[in-house]
């Protein structure tokens, strides 16, 4: 996959403890982005994770501070146990890197329409990245 169209905006490695993740923001302007297409990388360039956001990708990115941790800490949340072991296993061995991609406007009969949530689903059918649950 060619990922020179994304931009890197934040880190996620393990907390100091090495019981959870913590994610930080690496480029706040691009973090600053709207109706943005999201991927989740291992350090091989591997897709692990592929969503989307509406609102400033920052604040969706750092949403997995908390709904991980939560989990790992047997308090329920959006994200399954499995799943937030996935992730903390990952970050024991490596710093993964989430990188963003803002598609530019196009005009339809409805107006200007930004098409992330085309490309994302195109992105999760061609990638099968492991942590997506949804396959929409």
């Amino acid at each position: 996959m060619d990922w020179s169209e994304f931009t890197a905006v934040a880190d996620m490695k393990v907390t100091g403890d090495g019981n959870g993740i913590h994610v930080s923001i690496t480029d706040v302007v691009s973090a600053q982005l709207t109706e943005t297409v999201y991927v989740w990388l291992d350090g091989s360039g591997n897709a692990l994770r592929i969503g989307t956001s509406k609102p400033k990708v920052s604040k969706r990115l750092l949403q997995y501070n908390r709904y991980i941790n939560k989990a790992l800490a047997g308090l329920g949340g959006g994200t399954p146990l499995w799943e937030a072991n996935a992730w903390l296993d990952l970050v024991r061995e490596q710093t993964l890197t989430a990188v963003v991609h803002q598609p530019p406007e196009i005009a339809t009969v409805a107006g200007m329409v930004r098409p992330h949530l085309d490309i994302e689903r195109l992105l999760i059918q061609q990638l099968n990245p492991r942590l997506n649950r949804s396959r929409r």
